[in-house]
């Protein structure tokens, strides 16, 4: 009885220390979970913040893109208004021209064809160098 009383003891030593060793193990695994939940939100918020970065660095392309699409669409709007006045020029320098001519007056003919020269060349190098900035 004595023997059995002290492999009782023994085993109910053994149970104790079995026990503690378990809750030690239970306390440093909810050390390691915290450390792992507190990584683990440390690296969303990282990420959040590098995915506010690269968003706002995309929204700053963007918006100098559509600037520099409206520029260009505005220098070009331009172009085209000045095309159309140097256009207007040369049609009224033809029709200086023509009636010059039916008038008989060779120098007023002479003089509107050399402007309504002018004003084709001028017209034709606009529209080249336009057509070029278009490209």
């Amino acid at each position: 009885a004595a023997a059995a009383a002290a492999a009782a003891a023994a085993a109910e030593a053994d149970a104790g220390r079995a026990i503690k060793a378990l809750e030690r193990s239970e306390r440093e695994h909810g050390r390691a979970a915290k450390v792992v939940e507190t990584s683990h939100a440390e690296a969303l918020a990282t990420l959040a913040t590098a995915h506010e970065v690269v968003l706002a660095e995309l929204r700053t392309v963007l918006e100098k893109e559509e600037a520099g699409a409206v520029t260009a669409s505005n220098m070009l709007r331009a172009d085209i208004a000045r095309l159309e006045g140097e256009l207007a020029a040369a049609e009224d320098a033809a029709e200086d021209a023509d009636a010059a001519a039916r008038a008989g007056s060779d120098r007023e003919a002479a003089s509107a064809t050399q402007a309504l020269i002018a004003a084709r060349t001028e017209a034709v190098s606009t529209a080249a160098a336009a057509e070029e900035a278009r490209a």
